[in-house]
């Protein structure tokens, strides 16, 4: 290595900025420059109509615990080496009022004010931000370590090199698979699934509810929070589907069904049951006026539509026919999904380099010794609610810790 004792970090997301503040921590006298392509830290938080956000969980959980015989790689060890109370010294100490924890999630409250949380935070631990830094290349320099140069010419000498330049398609993993890395196509990790019919999430939402969702497909299903409008179908439900067959629907174009079960702690015969004592005692009043299971007035009446009940019948002259049908409907909705888009909230990237040819304790490339990589330019996934952004956080202090060593 040479005498330079600097380590510049390529993108300033939560992954680079998570490196740089853990970086510093571990060694002060190291000189860390942190650069970003866009004109300032974070830009992802400008996007448009994004509200409450996780950062990350109180306790890290390991990937799919509710499959434990299923293989979750070497994500596991990331998570090992994580504390998440750091997070909360970043974030939730200073600024109260900012950050809330629920139901185990850390959640920032107005995304937004993020870069004026973490800006100041930077520039208090005397890391050094270079905005509009488009990196054009990498050149080896042996002993001497590494140049890193944009598209305008500017050049940075370093001895280490931590690349956290996000999980979508980026100039970065092309310069590296020249390095010997191994890239991963990346797909979007969480989604949002556009219906079919397009006027099915008009009519019914917005909508938002506990769900139990199905992709026959895949195999694959989940029960939690989905919300339903006009622009499809989104939020954890959906996320953790598409965690798990994200890569799958890709190449299906965004093109099969899914299957919705309106009343998860519901078994059909308990459905049924509840259809017929409200039929009981319903008499002359309209089922339409009579939403059930915590349905709105509008969506209750979009499914009593679906299942070909007259929006003018009474519980007493309803067919019992008409009833099972019904039920049935609730418990197995089946919902064709044609085309995809990114949720409003949470998202998430799969993809990138490939575990296979790093080095797992440093997250430093095999065949690049003082390379390093943090964040979702990593290929793995975690479900959402901040269990993905543990990861994230993860990988920078690992790759930080290695980076940062004194030589």
């Amino acid at each position: 290595m040479s005498e330079l004792n600097k380590l510049v970090i390529v993108g300033a997301g939560f992954g680079g900025i998570g490196c740089a503040l853990q970086a510093r921590r571990l060694n002060p006298g190291i000189d860390i420059v942190l650069v970003e392509k866009s004109n300032r830290i974070l830009p992802w938080i400008d996007r448009k109509g994004l509200t409450e956000y996780p950062l990350g969980t109180t306790a890290v959980v390991l990937p799919d615990t509710r499959n434990p015989d299923k293989t979750r790689g070497p994500a596991d060890s990331l998570l090992q080496k994580w504390d998440p109370p750091t997070l909360l010294d970043w974030l939730g100490s200073p600024n109260p009022d900012e950050v809330e924890v629920h139901s185990g999630s850390i959640l920032m409250k107005n995304p937004k004010r993020l870069r004026g949380i973490l800006d100041p935070l930077l520039q208090h631990h005397r890391i050094e931000i270079e905005t509009d830094f488009a990196m054009e290349s990498i050149s080896l320099q042996g002993e001497a370590g590494f140049r890193i140069w944009s598209r305008e010419g500017r050049v940075h000498r370093a001895d280490r090199l931590v690349l956290a330049t996000g999980g979508e398609r980026n100039h970065a993993v092309m310069i590296v698979t020249e390095l010997g890395a191994v890239a991963i196509p990346p797909v979007a990790g969480f989604v949002r699934l556009k219906t079919a019919s397009r006027q099915y999430g008009e009519r019914i939402g917005p909508l938002e509810r506990v769900v139990g969702i199905r992709c026959a497909k895949t195999g694959t299903a989940a029960m939690d929070l989905i919300k339903i409008s006009s622009r499809g179908l989104e939020g954890p439900a959906v996320s953790r589907l598409s965690m798990e067959a994200g890569r799958t629907w890709h190449d299906l174009d965004y093109s099969f069904p899914v299957e919705i079960d309106w009343l998860p702690d519901y078994s059909p015969a308990q459905v049924i049951r509840e259809l017929l004592g409200r039929k009981q005692v319903g008499g002359r009043r309209l089922l339409a006026d009579t939403p059930m299971f915590g349905f709105s007035k509008r969506s209750w009446c979009v499914i009593l539509r679906l299942s070909k009940i007259d929006l003018e019948a009474s519980w007493s002259r309803v067919r019992i026919k008409k009833l099972q049908s019904l039920a049935h409907r609730l418990k197995s909705e089946s919902l064709n999904v044609s085309g995809m888009g990114l949720p409003d909230g949470e998202r998430a990237w799969a993809g990138g380099i490939d575990f296979a040819c790093l080095d797992h304790g440093k997250l430093e490339l095999k065949s690049v010794p003082g390379l390093f990589f943090a964040g979702e330019v990593i290929d793995f996934i975690g479900p959402p609610g901040g269990h993905h952004q543990d990861l994230v956080w993860a990988s920078s202090a690992i790759a930080a810790q290695a980076a940062a060593a004194t030589t």
